[in-house]
């Protein structure tokens, strides 16, 4: 009767015991399974010293090109769905929105001022925007809700509304501006640490 799946011992177990970092422990427990008549554990380890002692023994042949290049795009799409499931995505939630203190505005311009702030995982993302006739000015600061996340470094943020998309320079303590943001409806979207946000739309209008 084939020994189920979960019974056999980790591939890992036997490299470590071959490169000498097996814990006592675990060399114990590996030796009693192969004791115990594992063909298929008994397979993996004669298979792994053969690939070790073609490696020691080299040099080896080059590999065929289609191999190596199923290779290469194998490794990159890994890393890549690697670096994707390391990030946090998450729709920012707006807890305030209205006109903005005296203590909270960013700057003192003509034309309508609204405060908007929103909390994004582990950080706030708070903006003032100011409308004027040139458009709209969104200058904001990204910031961290507690002590556990630092400074916002290598952050980055851009605002869309339909196929339009700007760009803005986050700097070392979170601030960022857009200048000039045509009226319609926008998102702010980018990523600090390992969270990547989005908020809501919110709509930019024209002064007066």
């Amino acid at each position: 009767m084939a020994r189920p799946r979960s019974e056999h011992a980790p591939l890992r177990w036997f490299a470590d015991r071959h490169d000498g970092v097996l814990t006592r422990a675990r060399a114990a427990r590996l030796d009693a399974h192969l004791a115990a008549g594992c063909a298929a554990c008994a397979a993996r380890d004669a298979a792994l010293r053969r690939t070790i002692a073609a490696l020691r023994a080299g040099p080896l042949e080059a590999a065929p090109r289609p191999l190596a290049r199923a290779a290469v795009h194998a490794h990159r799409a890994a890393r890549v769905a690697a670096a994707v499931a390391s990030v946090r995505r998450v729709v920012a939630e707006l807890v305030f929105g209205g006109a903005p203190s005296p203590a909270f505005a960013m700057r003192a311009a003509e034309g309508d001022e609204r405060r908007l702030l929103w909390t994004a995982g582990g950080w706030d993302i708070d903006v003032c925007v100011t409308t004027g006739p040139r458009g709209a000015d969104a200058l904001g600061q990204i910031l961290p809700r507690d002590e556990a996340h630092a400074a916002p470094v290598d952050a980055r943020i851009s605002a869309r509304s339909g196929t339009r998309l700007v760009r803005a320079r986050v700097g070392a303590d979170g601030r960022f501006a857009f200048r000039a943001l045509a009226p319609g409806a926008w998102t702010l979207e980018g990523r600090v640490a390992d969270t990547e946000f989005a908020t809501p739309p919110f709509a930019v209008e024209r002064a007066g």
